[in-house]
């Protein structure tokens, strides 16, 4: 990797995770740190970008990239969606709790 080349990597921040550091190095700024993982799941770790360039994801050799891409923006508009005939064990929906409270019959988000 070169300073000032472009390049297309798989990573995301995760901020109020506890990012340490073994062995004795002092890392600065965990807050600004990412997480990386191989475009391909095994040794591929960035395509280099000339300035002004695509990358052409629906080329056969970046069939594994684009799939993963489509798999994450769908999980993007995506919900988790829990059944339960009694949700008073809950913690999220005691009645001292300060995420969900009920409201006419329902458990309603607080400000809505």
């Amino acid at each position: 990797m070169r300073l000032g080349q472009r390049y297309l990597i798989r990573a995301w921040s995760h901020p109020t995770f506890p990012f340490l550091v073994t062995g004795g190095v002092n890392a600065v700024n965990l807050n600004d740190a990412f997480n990386l993982k191989a475009l391909d799941d095994k040794d591929l770790w960035y395509i280099p970008a000339e300035k002004d360039e695509s990358i052409d994801l629906s080329l056969s050799k970046y069939e594994g990239i684009r799939l993963e891409i489509d798999r994450l923006n769908e999980n993007l508009r995506s919900i988790l969606l829990i059944g339960t005939s009694d949700m008073s064990a809950l913690p999220e929906v005691q009645l001292d709790s300060k995420y969900f409270f009920p409201g006419g019959g329902q458990v309603v988000e607080p400000g809505r």
